[in-house]
């Protein structure tokens, strides 16, 4: 480890801890910590007694991996934010190779260290922490000539956000591409080692062959309501809307059980068919999530509470009441800095394209960035699901200064 990297890990670390302090530990009333009890309990994805296929293993599996060492919320904290100071070396190492500059390279890890959204998300139980290291350490990998490794490091983000799996065949075609047809069928076989057990099990458990709650999302971001709620409130108010609708479609009452892969059938149809209904509609709406994808704001703009309610009036207007307002320095230091790293990073990204130096890296790069925004344009768009890239953009703002020689 160099004294850059030191540097880096210690900030990243300290303002970490920081917020882990002032915020407290989060409850353990969400959903990742359900799934880790039945890694735990059963050995397998189960939400309480019942093994599901609805979402995708790994972060389950990792916060289960610390509660087995030390069944504590506040251990699993600590090993996330120790996962987030291995995020922010592979960060510095990438923009070191990608710059050309130590002190760049500095800027960009450090930026990492102080960024609000990434700052609060490693003291939840959420993803994203390990998303965004898994990726910047298969980015640094590819940077590095260990394409193998790489291939591991994505496929494992595939396991913990199945909408990487298109960037993830992407970087299979460089491999092909670039080592020839052995390279590449061996590449191809470490990502069929990882993610068909988990298509198997997700058949033989639902009869589905992707997790079963690629419905209830797409419905969310693509009904009548949803169009009057983007980017205000958050859409997780939806899904029981979604299921009482399924429940007519299927004519069944509120307390028949529907098995996921048919709930996850009819909610896709309900989509489905409020897009076909008004093309136009849609072709709109698409392009406003893109936009929103790249927001500079949090989006939703108002958070959920255990108070938020939602109804819609007889004529199809949205009432979303007590919800959560987002405190005013949070919001503001979020949008300074993701807006400042953004302008950079499109300069970075001009200069190197400008200087011959764009390679491989960079359109695998470019893929990443792309397959989250459309999949954001077709489903909703959050800043949550943009979150993990944004180091990406540290790494090029890196690049924005002129490469050469240069003290740290």
């Amino acid at each position: 480890m160099t004294r850059n990297d030191a540097l880096i890990a210690a900030a990243t670390a300290l303002t970490r801890l920081a917020f882990w302090r002032m915020s407290g530990t989060p409850g353990t009333h969400v959903y990742t910590w359900f799934l880790s009890d039945g890694w735990l309990r059963h050995g397998t994805l189960a939400y309480g007694d019942r093994p599901t296929a609805a979402f995708e293993p790994l972060y389950p599996l990792f916060i289960a991996a610390a509660r087995w060492l030390v069944d504590s919320p506040s251990f699993v904290i600590a090993a996330q934010i120790g996962i987030a100071c291995a995020g922010a070396i592979c960060l510095g190492r990438l923009a070191r190779i990608m710059s050309g500059r130590a002190d760049a390279a500095l800027g960009a890890g450090l930026a990492y260290a102080a960024y609000p959204y990434l700052i609060r998300q490693s003291a939840t139980f959420m993803e994203i922490t390990l998303l965004s290291t898994l990726l910047l350490g298969a980015w640094l990998a590819w940077a590095s000539g260990r394409r193998y490794f790489t291939i591991v490091l994505l496929t494992l983000a595939v396991l913990t956000r199945a909408t990487l799996l298109p960037a993830t065949l992407f970087c299979l075609l460089l491999m092909f591409r670039r080592g020839g047809w052995r390279s590449g069928l061996a590449a191809s076989a470490i990502v069929a080692a990882f993610i068909t057990p988990v298509v198997v099990r997700t058949y033989r458990l639902e009869g589905a062959w992707a997790p079963t709650r690629q419905g209830e999302n797409l419905y969310v971001g693509n009904n009548p309501y949803a169009a009057q709620m983007i980017p205000r409130y958050d859409l997780d108010l939806l899904p029981p809307v979604g299921e009482a609708r399924a429940r007519e479609r299927l004519g069944v009452g509120p307390d028949a059980e529907i098995p996921p892969a048919v709930l996850d059938r009819e909610l896709t149809r309900e989509a489905w068919d409020y897009l076909k209904a008004d093309p136009w509609r849609a072709v709109k709406a698409k392009a406003m999530n893109l936009l929103y994808f790249f927001d500079p704001r949090i989006v939703p703009l108002e958070g959920l509470s255990d108070d938020t309610t939602f109804s819609a009036t007889p004529e199809g207007r949205v009432v979303v009441e007590h919800a959560r307002q987002r405190p005013l320095w949070q919001s503001a230091a979020h949008t300074a800095l993701y807006s400042a790293v953004l302008i950079m990073a499109l300069a970075g990204a001009w200069r190197r394209r400008q200087a011959g130096r764009a390679e491989d890296l960079d359109a695998l790069l470019f893929v990443t960035l792309v397959t989250l925004a459309l999949i954001s344009a077709v489903y909703f768009p959050t800043t949550r699901m943009r979150a993990p890239l944004d180091p990406m953009l540290m790494a090029y703002a890196a690049c924005a200064f002129r490469a050469g020689s240069s003290r740290s």
